[in-house]
């Protein structure tokens, strides 16, 4: 199995910050929207988490802007 160099490492996180923007997450541990539970319903969904939350922001979008 090929190793991953740190050259490569350092690539990736060089097109990554060029290429996304990022923000920070946070779930209450206590709450009915735990980050389990986000987890549990992308499952569901057959989606990734980030896929999951994207649709999901995508979709309050689409409602705001009519």
């Amino acid at each position: 199995m090929a190793k991953y160099t740190q050259a490569q490492n350092k690539a990736s996180q060089r097109y990554a910050k060029k290429a996304y923007d990022q923000t920070l997450i946070r779930f209450r541990k206590d709450g009915d929207m735990t980050l389990e539970a986000v987890r549990e319903a992308a499952e569901r969904s057959g989606e990734s988490l980030q896929g999951f939350i994207l649709d999901a922001i995508r979709e309050k979008m689409e409602r705001l802007n009519g």
